[in-house]
């Protein structure tokens, strides 16, 4: 570990999800953040400081999971939405579902709490009680997010306090804020997503640093998901300083290939204990990809636009995507098969075989030599090639669509 004068962690590395609860409970300021070699998000302990009380041992959910709720029994039931909203969709990675139910949690006066990239284009937990201030919360961030050292305590004041909070992230950092809370809050929402795994920062900030050398220029604005062309084969959007703007598809960006390639992913991602069916969180959002057929097998729109795939799974749950309704266009889906389709609701990602390689070629090759090793496909369809020269528009779109179901059918056989 790197940054602090580490004496031991508190659980095991390999374990360790950076979910930061053991931080936020000590009182003592004994555990503080810092960083393993890879570059994740880890408590340190200072021995000196510590007076032994097992604060941070109760609220650790690697050691002491979180139990399972009566009521998950009959849940969760699944539907795929989008906002009515063309703005909302458009500014979204899929179909607007969190702008949507956070627009409702503030409309009440409650705080939603969300991952932003700050001023450094680092990923960080922030919060916001207007809506201009979720702006930021929008939109997938391939890399692991800060949680922060106060921030759950933070949480917990306004809980008690009586104040409305929505709370979003990992499911493994929802499950850090329920066991550090220690009891359920019936003002506390928790919405989590399918989670593939979290990237290193260590990784993300020497891509950044890539990029400011090759533009001559800083970064100030980052998006992961920017679908103006096309919302299956996204891109991703820098913007400078110097008012230049870069857009760069996901298929040729190198750091979302290794991403995807589960190289940078921390050690926990492989053995996640959270890809289930029955979740910790109230609401699991994801991008829907169900070749857009309903439950009864009514044909769903495809516009390219973006579509959610919401996971209802408790009673607070229902009740705020039942608030939500007329803001969206929803159908319901059969679970079994939002099951099936989805791997993430049933097996953790798989280590690579070569991850070692990954992390030893990290520690002595410049980014673009590492991209060229780990960051580039070895070879991308027609469909997608289209869609990255022409975008998808009224012209092309049958074209598309028919070429992405022969993809799909030879991708299966």
């Amino acid at each position: 570990m790197t940054d602090l004068a580490i004496s031991k962690a508190i659980c095991d590395d390999a374990h360790c999800t950076g979910c930061l609860a053991c931080v936020n409970a000590c009182h003592k300021g004994a555990i503080q953040k810092g960083t393993n070699e890879e570059g994740f998000i880890r408590p340190v302990l200072h021995e000196s400081l510590c007076i032994d009380c097992g604060s941070c041992l109760k609220v650790c959910p690697t050691l002491y999971p979180l139990e399972h709720n009566a009521e998950q029994v009959r849940f969760p039931s699944a539907y795929a939405c989008w906002s009515l909203q063309s703005t909302v969709r458009r500014k979204s990675s899929s179909g607007g579902l969190f702008t949507e139910l956070s627009k409702a949690i503030l409309s009440q006066r409650g705080s939603v709490y969300g991952a932003k990239l700050d001023k450094n284009i680092i990923c960080v937990l922030s919060s916001s009680e207007i809506e201009n201030g979720i702006d930021k919360f929008r939109g997938s961030k391939y890399v692991q997010c800060d949680v922060g050292e106060n921030r759950l305590a933070e949480i917990k004041k306004l809980l008690v306090k009586g104040s409305l909070v929505l709370f979003s992230g990992t499911p493994c950092q929802v499950a850090g804020l329920k066991k550090f809370l220690g009891k359920d809050y019936d003002n506390l929402i928790t919405v989590d997503f399918l989670c593939h795994g979290v990237p290193s920062p260590k990784l993300f900030q020497r891509y950044v640093k890539y990029l400011e050398d090759t533009y001559l220029a800083r970064i100030v604005n980052f998006c992961f998901r920017d679908k103006r062309t096309s919302w299956r084969t996204f891109n991703f959007k820098v913007l400078f300083d110097n008012g230049k703007e870069v857009c760069i598809s996901r298929l040729k960006d190198p750091y979302y290939n290794i991403f995807l390639r589960d190289y940078a992913l921390q050690k926990s991602c492989y053995s996640c204990q959270y890809t289930r069916i029955h979740r910790n969180s109230d609401i699991t959002m994801a991008d829907y990809w169900l070749d857009c057929r309903g439950k009864e097998g009514s044909k769903l729109p495809d516009d390219d636009k973006g579509i959610s795939l919401c996971l209802v799974n408790t009673v607070k749950g229902e009740k705020l995507f039942e608030s939500v309704s007329d803001n969206l266009s929803r159908y319901p889906l059969d679970m079994e098969l939002v099951c099936n389709r989805y791997k993430y609701l049933h097996t953790p990602t798989s280590e690579p075989s070569d991850r070692k390689n990954f992390w030893a070629d990290f520690n002595r090759m410049e980014f673009k030599m590492l991209a060229s090793k780990y960051g580039y496909p070895n070879k991308i369809s027609i469909a997608d090639t289209v869609v990255m020269r022409f975008g998808r528009n009224k012209w092309n779109g049958l074209l598309i669509k028919v070429l992405y179901k022969i993809q799909n059918i030879f991708s299966k056989l």
